[in-house]
């Protein structure tokens, strides 16, 4: 950067006179909007904005290393502020933070984007030799790194041996692959229980996605009606752990399960017992 003087401060003011840079949609609100704070120090947040549907929207500019290791700590303190001010949920708050540098800031970004209770989405500031923003490039899950985190869905299938099971492997892959899921694990286990009849089972778990990117697959797969319903199913939900679940449930009813799946019969004397499998076991039929 030539012009080491052009600050967050130029940098945001460029920004927010031009919001299109960073989402189609945003209007302004305000800059350095201020946060009070009954119980501490209050907040300003860099810019205040609106998006396409009515959200609230809190972009942070970051300029250096240095300031950027300051961030996350100040997202958290900006959003609890932010609903205390305005008496809104977590859903109807966004957050997208902007960096010119990501060397200290991509590690813990993604670790709070896996686990934060509202909408968090990056960028990267590109500046031109005077130090003025010309672009901003949206920072993918991909290019960052976080924690591995299983979904909540897991199912289980029952074979009547293991030669149908190891049958099935590919074919499941390959099904799976098909809606846009490619982080997964299926794992063939064989029963120890004489209830169970000597059957094999393929469990299968899946890597937790982002919520927006479970809506880019539904949104890809689904026609304007289903769509629509499963806008109107997650509406009300004001957690985003729950949203995220009915966003993975969608995802999954893509799937048509191959006609060899077996479910796992209860016997009158001994019942089965789902959780000795696994606590949120779901199984599935043909």
């Amino acid at each position: 950067m030539k012009n080491p003087k052009y600050t967050e401060a130029t940098i945001r003011d460029h920004i927010a006179a031009d919001l299109d840079m960073v989402e189609s949609g945003l209007s302004l609100v305000d800059t350095e909007s201020h946060l009070p704070n009954k119980q501490g120090a209050s907040g300003f947040l860099d810019i205040f904005a609106r998006d396409a549907a009515g959200k609230l929207v809190i972009i942070e500019i970051k300029r250096t290393d240095a300031a950027a290791r300051e961030a996350i700590q100040e997202l958290y303190k900006y959003v609890a502020l932010l609903r205390d001010k305005f008496l809104v949920k977590n859903t109807d708050i966004r957050l997208i933070l902007l960096s010119v540098e990501w060397h200290e800031l991509a590690t813990p970004y993604a670790e709070f984007a896996a686990s934060a209770p509202f909408e968090v989405d990056a960028g990267t500031i590109t500046l031109d030799a005077d130090g003025k923003p010309v672009e901003i490039r949206p920072m993918t899950q991909g290019a960052l790194t976080s924690e591995r985190k299983i979904g909540v869905r897991h199912i289980l299938w029952g074979f009547p041996d293991e030669t149908t099971a190891a049958e099935a492997v590919e074919l499941i892959a390959r099904r799976v692959k098909r809606f846009g899921l490619t982080d997964f694990v299926l794992i063939q286990s064989r029963a120890t229980k004489p209830v169970l009849g000597g059957r094999t089972f393929l469990y299968f778990a899946q890597r937790e996605l982002r919520f927006e990117e479970y809506m880019e697959l539904i949104e890809a797969s689904f026609d304007e009606g289903q769509l629509e319903e499963f806008r109107e199913s997650v509406a009300d939900l004001t957690e985003l752990e729950d949203r995220v679940a009915e966003a993975s449930d969608a995802v999954w009813r893509l799937y048509e399960p191959p006609r060899v799946y077996r479910r796992v019969k209860h016997s009158k004397d001994e019942p089965y017992d789902e959780a000795e499998i696994h606590p949120r076991l779901s199984v599935r039929t043909a």
